[in-house]
């Protein structure tokens, strides 16, 4: 979720109350589902086979933007104003198994939750593009997310599993390895409703000759779940060599790193995840079409290091049956 860049405490957390009300209304008691004992495979089971009732179809294309040229994972386009006459959700196979799984899901929701509008498309657009406004967008689709995400990560499943783990983070990954690892930690960075988190994402695009030409810091945030989040200057961590975000950068290959951090003279304890060659698809401004870009990625998620030793010594007081979804 994108989101937290300009939103209040007040505004996410009246989102997950919204999104938890609307979840169990339209998916969860109709479709007979209890996200907290439920497989990945079963659940996708009962999504595509409500898909085909529904009479929507799901493609995969190589070619999928929004109006401002931007490459989406998925879309929906609708038949007519109505849900039930049916659609296609488009899939954009440039993106990882993992992405393209989310937005599977990401998309029956809106198809489900029936407070949402349908927003009206270009019927014959070669990439169904939607007419909207930006911001109706933004409130709509950071309620599909936090929709999205109490399904596949029920709060109190993920949270017991970070008590269970002392707040191991590698574990949760694994448990939930089939989903990206931004959503994962963005999740957990929201939902750690005991702990203040911080929480970044950085891009660093490169060229044909595997060279990082320009970085963009897409996240970068600090949320003690009591006030708005406040900006968490990831560029002066990456500045400190011994901080983990740093060495995770410095190593340049697919690498993980967790350890304390000293930040402006306080201790964190820090996991930093550093990942290599990721592509996707932008729009060409010099020439026409598209063009592939290769980048590299930097997700970082830490607390308060005497926040984090509370949790090693919870752990052993914690039922170590964790279950994946």
């Amino acid at each position: 979720m994108g989101s937290s860049k300009f939103i209040s405490h007040q505004s996410i957390q009246q989102g997950f109350l919204k999104s938890s009300s609307s979840i169990i209304k339209y998916i969860l008691q109709p479709m007979n589902i209890n996200p907290d004992n439920i497989t990945l495979k079963q659940l996708m089971s009962i999504i595509c086979d409500d898909l085909v009732k529904m009479n929507f179809r799901v493609i995969k294309t190589d070619k999928l933007y929004d109006n401002s040229g931007r490459s989406v994972p998925g879309f929906t386009g609708f038949k007519t104003k109505q849900r039930s006459d049916g659609g296609i959700i488009k899939l954009n196979k440039n993106y990882p198994s993992s992405i393209m799984l989310e937005t599977l899901i990401h998309e029956y929701v809106h198809i489900k939750n029936e407070n949402l509008l349908i927003l009206p498309i270009v019927a014959d657009a070669a990439n169904s593009v939607a007419l909207h406004n930006e911001l109706l967008l933004k409130t709509i689709e950071l309620h599909v997310e936090i929709c999205t995400n109490l399904i596949i990560m029920p709060p109190a499943k993920i949270c017991t599993a970070l008590l269970q783990t002392g707040y191991d983070i590698d574990d949760i990954l694994l448990k939930y390895k089939d989903f990206d690892k931004r959503t994962i930690l963005k999740w957990v960075s929201l939902i750690n409703h005991n702990l203040e988190c911080h929480f970044a994402c950085v891009f660093f695009e490169k060229s044909h000759s595997n060279k990082i030409v320009n970085t963009i810091l897409d996240e970068s945030y600090t949320y003690d779940h009591k006030n708005d989040p406040e900006p968490f200057y990831l560029f002066n961590i990456l500045s400190n060599k011994n901080s983990a975000a740093a060495m995770a950068c410095k190593s340049g290959k697919p690498t993980n790193i967790h350890k304390e951090t000293n930040i402006d003279g306080i201790d964190y304890y820090c996991y930093a995840y550093y990942e290599c060659d990721l592509k996707k698809e932008v729009v060409n401004d010099n020439i026409p079409g598209t063009t592939k870009i290769n980048y590299d990625r930097l997700v970082v998620i830490g607390w308060k290091k005497q926040d984090y030793a509370i949790m090693q010594v919870l752990k052993s007081f914690i039922p170590n049956k964790i279950t994946t979804l």
